[in-house]
Formats: structure tokens, C-alpha cells, sequence
């Protein structure tokens, strides 16, 4: 596992794997949170996690397709910048107390690109790092 740390484009992918982590985990935190301390809604929690999952379920199939179709470091930084645009436009909202439905719906979407950045992710990773080392880094099961 360690040596594929030696081989820089792993470090890099990486890197900005966990820097995507990072920020998709605090919103995963924060965006049921924000609809309990809102609205006072178990109910509206649940919604909010229903909109995680969904398009795990919905869009996953799509993912390989694309990953297969189109530069897959390309379909990565597409995926996650639109990510990272939607949970700024979720932070403005949360800020100026946007309604429910909006915020359920950029949920949605963050949880969309996220069913199609994983399986790209899952695809490059035998790409950045080849021979010996691409099985032990897809054996770390990142």
C-alpha cells in the first residue's frame, strides 16, 4: 500500500479525493442539521436523506458510461466543481434562510454528481498508477 505513495499522479488523485471528502462530508453533516434547527421536522430530515440516496440509486448506472465515454479526469473535475458550486449556492441559501424545497433540491444535486464522480473515481485509479502498485492501490479500496 505505501508504495503507491511514491508515485505522484496517486498522491495527487488522492489528495483531491479527500479534499472532495472533506467537503461533501460536512455538508452531509450540516445540510440535516440545518433542516432539523429550520423547521423542526424529523420528517424533513428524512426527506433530506432521501434526497442523498436517491441518486445513488438513480444515476450510479450512468457513471460507468460516462467515465467510459469521456476523458474520465475531465468527467472527475466536471463532477466536483459543479459540487463545489452547488454547495456554495446551498450556503448562500442556508444564510438568507432559503425555503425547504430548494434546499432539498440542491441536495439532489450535490448527491447526483457525487453517483457519477464515485464510479469515475473507481475507473482512474487503475489508470494513475499501473502494474504492481494499481493493485495494491485498488486493494486500499479508496
Amino acid at each position: 500500500m505505501l508504495r503507491t505513495f511514491i508515485l505522484r499522479n496517486f498522491r495527487n488523485l488522492l489528495t483531491a479525493f479527500a479534499l472532495s471528502n472533506l467537503g461533501l462530508w460536512s455538508f452531509t453533516i450540516a445540510a440535516p442539521w440545518v433542516l432539523y434547527n429550520r423547521y423542526h421536522s424529523a420528517l424533513g430530515v428524512a426527506a433530506g436523506y432521501v434526497m442523498t440516496f436517491a441518486p445513488q440509486v438513480i444515476f450510479t448506472g450512468v457513471g460507468g458510461p460516462l467515465a467510459d465515454h469521456w476523458p474520465r479526469r475531465s468527467v472527475l473535475m466536471a463532477s466536483d466543481g459543479f459540487s463545489a458550486i452547488m454547495l456554495g449556492l446551498g450556503s448562500v441559501i442556508t444564510v438568507d434562510h432559503g425555503p425547504p424545497a430548494v434546499l432539498y433540491g440542491l441536495i439532489f444535486a450535490v448527491a447526483s454528481a457525487q453517483a457519477i464522480y464515485h464510479p469515475t473515481f473507481q475507473a482512474v485509479l487503475p489508470e494513475t498508477v499501473n502494474g504492481d502498485p494499481a493493485l495494491m492501490a485498488s486493494a486500499s479500496n479508496w
